[in-house]
């Protein structure tokens, strides 16, 4: 045996301090496999092109655009009445208004404050940058992490004060789903019962007093939203682990001490892990005379689908 690494059973909390960054990546994971699944379905099923992958920041107007220092027309306060859902079904109409045909599909991530630069107040954008030191600014805005194509930004902000920017790639280089959504995800904004702010990436560094987390960072809008897809389990099986270095099968232990496990222990047994086949698809929606679905037939014998049928054909709040 080589390489032991102890397994951590973990509460899948954004706003535990300990198990925050294993969460992010487990909700990054989801939101890549939804994101990269969506241009395959949508070829399939509409025998339509969803574009290139596109990160945005969709940012909310200040209070005053002459004095930028004076901050956001937002206020925790306005957030905290009603858990942000105001300000993301505006942010999921200005997307749907100026998407060309209307047609937008991805993932919006709420995030309270910016990240700046102590020396001179810039913005950072590195996720990697350690050289320097950083404070956290409020200014709410939401990244949409998606496919769609908008409106030039000057116009949207021109006609609406939200500023549309959008964050390009570098040269020869595909924008990677999971590593952005990890990272927008590791100081997403967090809503708590019993606070009577949002909860952010500083938070992190101490321990969160006792509350539940109150809905989600981040929504699925537009045609990737859960009503207009969605994906049927066709597998689901476990199998047994394989170290990625000599190929044998991963063994549990008892831990002797913190981090030494037991490898003289008898009853070890394989570590197994789930693996879930799945069939992405676009919902198809049957409407009559008066624009409603007409009532599906329960059926006890179908396997559940996660995706939910529209009464109608306006868009879900959010």
């Amino acid at each position: 045996m080589h390489n032991p690494t102890p397994f951590l059973e973990h509460c899948n909390r954004l706003a535990c301090p300990v198990c925050y960054q294993t969460t992010c990546a487990s909700i990054a994971r989801r939101i890549a496999e939804r994101t990269d699944e969506f241009p395959k379905a949508l070829k399939r099923d509409r025998n339509k092109i969803a574009g290139d992958l596109k990160h945005i920041v969709l940012s909310v107007p200040l209070f005053d655009p002459d004095r930028p220092e004076d901050g956001s027309s937002v206020t925790e306060p306005d957030l905290i009445a009603d858990g942000g859902k105001s300000l993301r079904r505006h942010a999921v109409k200005i997307l749907k208004k100026y998407a060309n045909d209307s047609f937008f599909a991805g993932t919006l991530i709420f995030h309270p404050w910016r990240k700046k630069h102590v020396d001179d107040g810039s913005e950072c954008e590195d996720p990697n940058c350690k050289d320097r030191e950083h404070y956290w600014h409020w200014a709410p805005h939401f990244h949409f992490l998606g496919y769609g194509f908008f409106a030039p930004g000057d116009q949207i902000y021109l006609d609406t004060g939200w500023v549309f920017k959008r964050i390009e790639e570098e040269d020869g280089f595909d924008r990677n789903a999971y590593e952005t959504a990890r990272y927008q995800m590791s100081h997403a904004g967090i809503f708590v019962t019993g606070e009577d702010r949002v909860l952010g990436d500083e938070d992190h560094e101490r321990v969160v007093r006792a509350g539940a987390q109150v809905g989600l960072s981040y929504h699925y809008v537009g045609a990737m939203s859960n009503s207009k897809f969605g994906h049927e389990v066709t597998d689901r099986r476990q199998e047994e682990c394989k170290c990625t270095e000599c190929q044998q099968t991963v063994m549990e232990y008892h831990e002797v001490e913190p981090g030494i496990p037991d490898v003289h222990q008898e009853n070890a047994t394989p570590h197994l892990v789930w693996i879930t086949e799945k069939r992405w698809y676009i919902v198809i929606r049957k409407l009559d005379r008066n624009g409603f679905s007409p009532p599906v037939p329960h059926d006890p014998n179908k396997r559940r689908s996660s995706a939910l049928t529209p009464r109608d054909d306006r868009d879900p709040p959010g």
